[in-house]
């Protein structure tokens, strides 16, 4: 880097020395030919020739070397070639500071290395803002090297959009262009998908080699207070998991307060370069902190501070631009999940966002392919873009580390750390052991609903995925209590070695994201079954259908997934069973297993405070912005009831079934306001109430503040500041 930037200074040193002793030596000429000229005159070095295509005219030496100085830049991959070309196609007079000044954004040449060649006007720069992704995500479910001005602390922008493309400097006789309209911006979405396809040599960032990379991330510090987190987390989970059975707070309902700064964020913007000015490869790699804490001698009494790093984002992108109306793109890599990634709720809180209360995430590895087509001349720019994923196939079904210490029955004198186990077992391999990618498409259609300056696209789309999870018994199995597998029952039947038990994940999703300079309307709706791996379904899974069945072996899979928090894998008989003599006088069957069918979504509104009063956009008063939310997330209530061992909501049947999650719905309700001091760094108020409910058959299911209740809610306040970079 040191080597290319002293490199840059010498030839561009050399360059605008050459010019300034070719237009001295002319101006003598003039001097001794026009005596009687005016002294004002014969000293003006910044007349243009008479002729600017002759090539004795100082503008011609001048363009000549230019171009040999950039010819020698792009052999040294300081220039690509396209932008070498778009230097060489402006005009002789300004293609020297155009030089100048991209590698003054590239870093090589800064203010003080070549005092005296910025212009008197800068040119003047077009770029194509870019817009978030998780989130956002974002879904997210995509940055410069900050967040714009609008961003939000979980603002996920895309990585391919940011492009600064260099206009030819006017003359310096031509009056500057004027501005740009400047205005505060509009209340931008968490996340809109990127629709413009990056353009070579659009990061601008740290040159290493021929790749560019760009820093951007910030740094999170918030307080927060709950009045109600029996489980002790400083982010309002579900109260399914917030709330064990037999659950109870005490003489009052847990009232906690958290200082954590574990939601900072780095990543890292990338570009690669290619010959062809059509292709363009990119890429993000990007962390947080949320990765649970350290274990260990010198931090054990303290790791409640010390959070391990996290993978959220690690992807390569290839955009191949095919005409000036369409484009295709591909995506490999860890990114944000088509369904339900690509609408997310404007919150402060961003450990949970929302889920399980009418919003959907997730970041998953993935192969994407899509393209984007422009729709006619209209100047509301209306694009469409189709989009298909294979993703990795899991469920997500993970059991609580201390759930055998909550009913020993069900783990045959295991340790409590078994539960470990089953979380790695089930949320790894029943999705993998069904031998098959879980599937993903979108389509998604983009317009300017709004053509007012700094009001982001609208956006309606719709996503969908489809996957299947398995469990495998082998003939070697044995159920939770010590029973052998039932040998002499399957002989010379197809069970003899063994069998298996599967059932579907699903989901589609609708959302319209309508940006306009007044407010802006974000709504997400949601249905699907087994929805746990995108944090959705109040975390349930999926449930045995023993319906008709008398239970012959309920084993626990090669996964060591027990099945306790849904049901097992059962094999049944459909007449009577007689365990002593090993026969069944119907037939054997495996129990049919069923997603847990779950409907939500949320609505939030944005409002730009700081636009309607027309606040200075680059005064201290531009940055503020309200954000209202509410969100709702409902389980079925048959399914619910069924994988809580319930018959038709008719008593308790066990046969099959473990003890299930008692959840029924959640919801939330709340407020955020934030204000930007500056691009840099932002302040946030959030005001929120959650509430969870478990199915009405169970009654007062928890005791809080030592009364018994089916309801949990918890009032919470979070503050904080966010330093983006």
């Amino acid at each position: 880097m040191i080597l290319n930037r002293l490199m840059g200074v010498l030839l561009v040193a050399v360059v605008s020395v050459a010019p300034t002793f070719a237009r001295s030596d002319d101006d003598s000429t003039k001097a001794k030919a026009n005596a009687n000229a005016s002294s004002a005159k014969s000293s003006d070095k910044t007349a243009a020739p008479t002729d600017p295509n002759s090539s004795s005219s100082p503008a011609a030496a001048s363009s000549a070397k230019v171009s040999a100085l950039l010819d020698v830049l792009v052999s040294k991959g300081v220039l690509a070639p396209t932008e070498a070309n778009e230097i060489r196609s402006a005009a002789p007079d300004a293609e020297f500071q155009l030089l100048v000044d991209l590698l003054n954004r590239k870093g090589i040449l800064t203010a003080g290395d070549l005092p005296g060649t910025a212009p008197a006007a800068a040119p003047v720069l077009t770029s194509v803002p870019a817009p978030p992704t998780a989130i956002q995500p974002s879904t997210s479910p995509v940055a410069p090297v900050a967040a714009p001005a609008t961003a939000p602390s979980n603002f996920d922008p895309s990585p391919n959009t940011a492009s600064l493309q260099p206009i030819p400097a006017p003359q310096a006789a031509a009056p500057p262009k004027p501005a740009g309209p400047s205005v505060a911006p509009a209340a931008a979405p968490v996340r809109v998908m990127s629709f413009d396809s990056p353009k070579p040599g659009g990061l601008i960032g740290l040159k290493i080699g021929p790749v560019t990379f760009t820093p951007y991330g910030f740094i999170k510090a918030t307080a927060e207070h709950d009045s109600s987190s029996p489980n002790g987390d400083d982010f309002p989970i579900v109260g399914g998991l917030m709330l064990l059975p037999g659950s109870n707070t005490g003489p009052n309902a847990d009232p906690e307060f958290h200082i954590k700064a574990r939601q900072s964020r780095i990543g890292l913007n990338i570009e690669w370069p290619d010959i062809s000015p059509n292709l363009v490869l990119t890429g993000r790699i990007e962390a947080d902190f949320e990765g649970n804490f350290n274990e260990s001698d010198n931090s054990d009494v303290t790791s409640i501070r010390s959070p391990n790093p996290r993978l959220r984002l690690a992807y390569a992108r290839v955009d191949w631009r095919a005409s000036d109306k369409t484009s295709l793109f591909f995506v490999g890599g860890q990114d944000w999940t088509l369904f339900g990634s690509k609408a997310l709720p404007n919150l402060l809180d961003t450990t949970w966002a929302g889920a399980s209360y009418g919003a959907l995430y997730n970041r998953t590895p993935q192969f994407r392919i899509g393209a984007v087509q422009q729709i006619g001349d209209s100047d509301r720019k209306f694009k469409i873009s189709p989009e298909f994923a294979i993703q990795m196939p899991a469920t997500g079904q993970i059991e609580k580390l201390t759930f055998c210490t909550l009913a020993d029955a069900f783990c045959n004198g295991a340790s409590p750390t078994s539960g470990f186990l089953n979380q790695i077992g089930q949320a790894e391999r029943q999705g993998a052991d069904a031998d098959r990618p879980e599937l993903a498409a979108g389509l998604t259609l983009q317009f300017q609903l709004d053509k007012a300056p700094n009001v982001p696209p609208a956006q309606i789309f719709w996503t969908g995925f489809f996957g299947k999870r398995e469990s495998t018994v082998t003939n070697t199995a044995t159920d939770l209590f010590g029973n052998p597998y039932p040998t002499a029952l399957v002989a010379n039947t197809q069970f003899a070695k063994g069998y298996t038990a599967s059932s579907d994940m699903y989901g589609n999703q609708i959302a319209v994201q309508l940006p306009t300079r007044w407010f802006t309307i974000v709504v997400s709706a949601y249905r699907g079954g087994d929805l746990r791996a995108i944090l959705g379904g109040q975390l349930t899974t999926n449930y045995t259908n023993a319906i008709g069945l008398t239970p012959v072996f309920s084993g626990t899979g090669i996964d060591n997934v027990a099945g306790v928090l849904s049901g097992f894998a059962m094999l049944g008989c459909t007449g009577v069973y007689n365990a002593a003599a090993a026969t069944c006088s119907g037939k054997l069957e495996v129990a049919p297993e069923h997603a847990v069918r779950t409907y939500g979504g949320f609505a939030e509104v944005g409002l730009p405070i700081s636009r309607w009063f027309n606040a200075d956009p680059k005064g201290h008063n531009a940055g503020w912005q309200l954000y209202l939310h509410a969100g709702k997330e409902q389980n079925v209530h048959r399914d619910a009831l069924m994988q809580l061992g319930f018959v038709d909501g008719v008593g308790p049947n066990q046969n099959g079934q473990g003890v299930g999650i008692p959840m029924i719905g959640s919801e939330f309700i709340g407020g955020t306001l934030y204000y930007k001091i500056n691009q840099w760094c932002s302040f946030a108020f959030e005001q929120t109430h959650y509430g969870s409910r478990v199915v009405p058959e169970l009654g007062g299911f928890w005791t809080i503040a030592a009364a018994p209740s089916r309801i949990w809610q918890d009032q919470r306040e979070e503050f904080g500041p966010v330093f983006t970079f």
